[in-house]
């Protein structure tokens, strides 16, 4: 069995706007909760909604100041993606 080939970079790179969506209060500012961030979007999706996170993507994005948000990973809560 053959494998694809891989390539590994290590790129450095300055973000200057940054939202830290693990910090408390930058989620009460926001009004959201760990609980909204976290929770399972597949089903709201199946519904024909967008979950909470899809609509805070959206509005970060269109807001074109924002380079990446910092978010914690639900799988494993002391993670940060």
């Amino acid at each position: 069995m053959s494998k694809s080939p891989q390539v590994l970079l290590s790129i450095e790179y300055k973000l200057n706007s940054v939202i830290d969506i693990v910090d408390l209060g930058a989620q009460t500012n926001i009004n959201t909760n760990v609980q909204e961030l976290t929770g399972s979007w597949r089903f709201m999706n199946a519904q024909g909604q967008l979950a909470p996170t899809q609509n805070l993507g959206e509005v970060v994005y269109s807001m074109q100041q924002v380079e990446a948000l910092k978010v914690g990973a639900s799988q494993f809560c002391f993670s940060i993606n």
